[in-house]
């Protein structure tokens, strides 16, 4: 399905041995085998890209070496959340917020003020990603708003300390427990 385009993998150091033999063979070749199928080897033109969220040293411990070497030509280096400016929480934290509204959340159109949540965004370690954020927004959405968007602001202050205080117990025991 990847011919002529691009195959992403992601968590790239789960992919099982073999497999990694398999799809190294399928890049150097660009042919493939349908997965099931005794049908003879069909051509396939892909660029791949993967994503992990280990170091360059831990990845070439734990995939084959051959298949490590072919797939490390170009590397990019994504800061993880923890690592981002303030201003980049900010902006993710926006995004996230517009999108969430059209994945059934009962949240005002425009995002709450990042004050709101910032320190606690900034202080936890991030160890995830932004999923972590949007874990946090659908938090908001179920104990903040509570099936509504009209909210005063003293309740809504309230429910907000009482929210990042979950989150944040919820998201240590998650990561360090």
């Amino acid at each position: 399905l990847a011919d002529k385009g691009i195959l992403f993998l992601d968590e790239i150091q789960d992919l099982p041995q073999p497999v990694q033999r398999q799809l190294l063979r399928a890049l150097q070749e660009k042919k493939v085998r349908r997965i099931g199928s005794n049908d003879k080897e069909i051509k396939s033109d892909f660029r791949l890209v993967c994503a992990s969220n280990k170091s360059l040293a831990e990845l070439q411990t734990k995939l084959d070496p051959d298949f490590f070497d072919r797939i490390a030509t170009f590397k990019s280096y994504i800061k993880p959340l923890r690592e981002q400016s303030e201003i980049k929480l900010k902006e993710l934290w926006e995004n996230r917020w517009k999108n969430s509204i059209y994945n059934g959340f009962m949240l005002p159109e425009q995002p709450d003020n990042f004050n709101f949540v910032k320190d606690t965004l900034i202080k936890s370690k991030m160890q995830g990603n932004i999923r972590d954020i949007e874990q946090l927004i659908a938090y908001i959405a179920r104990d903040v708003y509570q099936g509504t968007t009209i909210i005063t602001d003293n309740v809504k202050t309230q429910r907000y300390k009482e929210v990042l205080k979950e989150w944040i117990k919820d998201y240590n025991d998650r990561y360090f427990s």
